[in-house]
């Protein structure tokens, strides 16, 4: 009885992970589909050549459009913003090893953080460790830029953990 009713539990937990699972996948797919990308149709124009600095205009006006975002907290916006200025400078810059492209995993970093899904940890900690190690590549480990991603993963670090704590 003890063996049937213990293999019941696991089935249970089974089903709640693939539910929460599922839940997940589902809420991605959303918020994709609401960041829909017209950086596609952009490159697709005949003046938004790599060396056009047309492009390079529309990258900046995506980093000030995610900044606006960003500093009126709408996070899921500011996220979307992001991830459209981070598709349009990887064609722009061919790499994403720039300067530029870690300012943008950076804040892109900080706004999938804030919106406080756990399911994004993974991300978002991925996203801050490749925006840092651009920019220690680069700068060296004494910038400014690098101790700003650094205080910004270990926030988000000491948040993780609190949330695991037990209570």
């Amino acid at each position: 009885a003890f063996a049937r009713n213990c293999t019941k539990t696991q089935q249970r937990k089974q089903s709640n992970m693939f539910s929460i699972r599922r839940a997940s996948q589902t809420f991605r797919e959303k918020r994709q589909s609401k960041c829909k990308s017209h950086v596609d149709l952009f490159l697709t124009k005949e003046h938004a050549s790599l060396d056009s600095p047309t492009l390079r205009e529309y990258i900046l006006s995506l980093t000030k459009r995610g900044e606006q975002k960003q500093e009126s907290e709408q996070w899921e916006d500011a996220a979307c913003v992001w991830r459209e200025t981070l598709k349009v400078q990887e064609q722009y810059y061919g790499t994403r090893s720039h300067l530029d492209v870690a300012r943008t995993l950076n804040n892109l970093a900080v706004a999938i953080s804030r919106e406080g899904d756990e399911e994004n940890d993974f991300e978002v900690l991925t996203l801050f460790e490749e925006a840092l190690e651009i920019r220690q590549t680069t700068l060296g480990p004494g910038h400014e830029d690098v101790a700003e991603t650094t205080n910004h993963l270990c926030l988000f670090l000491r948040n993780v953990q609190e949330r695991n704590l037990p209570c």
